[in-house]
């Protein structure tokens, strides 16, 4: 915004979606006030605090004033005058404002629209997150494009979580197209390798580990395998733990394969981790409460991948839909990618294809054909749509 044209405060509707509500305010220069009107209520009152805290991270001035409680947010003769008494208390010498109907109800929105017609020197906004604009209802020359982005911690801020660590690098591309290219004898060992794993109840697990290990070796050719895994050693030069490899080797090194391909595409990608392991906010709470595999942003949507180099199970369409929907917000997007087709015999394809279908939040990349379109096109895709063959896509058909 120019600043012959600014606000010096805007009042922004406050739901449940903190994204459309924080990327409208970053958009306004470093100086002006922002008001966050919302309800008291559980969901709307965590989100409310997750845009104040963020803003103010930003250096930016925030306010929080609350409506009322959950049945104000659809009651126009409660909504206008406790409108006009916040207004009144919070720009008594009547600066020019904006309002910003993008979040809350339709009564909230219709009543702050109102609220913006009694007002001198005011204008309405609303932002077209499709269309990466900032759309003035009242003037359309003060309409602008979304010139201020928004930063990976950003999002998780938002959801009232911080990022504890992530993953910014990888072993060699040479590693990586080597470990693709043997990916049948990687696969035929991976569940035994997962059975390694922490969380896994398996009796001896090192044992296990080893005898599935020295299987694999053989496989692959020890001579072979021994001089590639070296990039695997430590800074030091020891070679990596048991638990290590077994992380590695169960998956990990196709997050790394996927994280490669997308970050040299470098598509509209500002900012891309894997592994990123995110904490409750707070300096006195560290401990690991969510993983993403891969996650990316262009600086107007986050997108997470979850990395199945193995079988796809249902809890993780249940976890990614989960992940989406906190994260992402409702115009985010998010897909599993797996080295399988669709039609894999592992006793789940109508589960799987249905799955996909039917989701207003997932998309699937299947195969090696799958997999090179999220590289080719990390942002350009549709949710409910299963992505197999090069150059094209199809959406299966519901169920009978």
């Amino acid at each position: 915004m120019t600043e012959d044209h600014s606000c010096k405060v805007v009042y922004h509707l406050v739901g449940e979606q903190a994204i459309p509500v924080f990327l409208t305010a970053i958009q306004f220069p470093e100086n002006t006030k922002h008001i966050l009107l919302t309800t008291y209520v559980g969901k709307t009152k965590q989100t409310v605090e997750n845009i104040s805290s963020t803003l103010q991270g930003k250096g930016r001035i925030v306010e929080i004033q609350y409506l009322g409680g959950e049945k104000i947010a659809v009651s126009f003769p409660d909504l206008i005058p406790r409108m006009r008494e916040i207004l009144a208390k919070t720009n008594p010498d009547h600066l020019t404002a904006g309002f910003d109907i993008t979040g809350g109800t339709k009564p909230m929105s219709i009543s702050l629209m109102l609220m913006a017609k009694e007002q001198n020197n005011s204008n309405l906004f609303y932002l077209d997150s499709r269309g990466r604009k900032l759309l003035c209802l009242t003037d359309d020359s003060q309409s602008r494009e979304l010139n201020n982005t928004m930063i990976l911690e950003d999002f998780i801020h938002l959801s009232g979580m911080q990022l504890k660590s992530s993953c910014t690098q990888c072993v060699s591309p040479a590693f990586l197209d080597y470990l693709y290219k043997n990916v049948k004898r990687i696969q035929k060992y991976q569940a035994d390798f997962a059975s390694c794993l922490p969380k896994q109840k398996t009796g001896n697990k090192e044992q296990l580990f080893q005898t599935t290990y020295s299987k694999f070796r053989q496989e692959m050719g020890e001579t072979e395998w021994d001089r590639r895994v070296q990039e695997l050693n430590e800074p030091n030069g020891k070679t990596p733990s048991w638990q290590n490899l077994a992380k590695f080797l169960a998956g990990e090194w196709f997050e790394q394969y996927l994280f490669a391909a997308l970050k040299k595409s470098g598509k509209e990608i500002k900012d891309i981790r894997r592994n990123a392991v995110l904490s409750f906010a707070g300096e006195n709470n560290r401990q690991a409460a969510q993983e993403f595999d891969v996650v990316y942003t262009d600086g107007y949507s986050l997108i997470l991948l979850e990395c199945k180099a193995g079988r796809v199970l249902q809890e993780h369409f249940n976890k990614l839909e989960n992940l989406r929907g906190k994260y992402s917000g409702a115009l985010g997007k998010s897909a599993i990618v797996t080295l399988n087709p669709s039609n894999t015999k592992n006793g789940q394809k109508e589960l799987f294809n249905e799955r996909i279908n039917t989701s207003s939040g997932i998309a699937a990349f299947c195969g090696k054909s799958g997999i090179r379109m999220i590289s080719e096109n990390p942002f350009d895709f549709e949710t409910g749509i299963i992505y197999e063959c090069w150059k094209t896509e199809h959406r299966n058909p519901s169920p009978i």
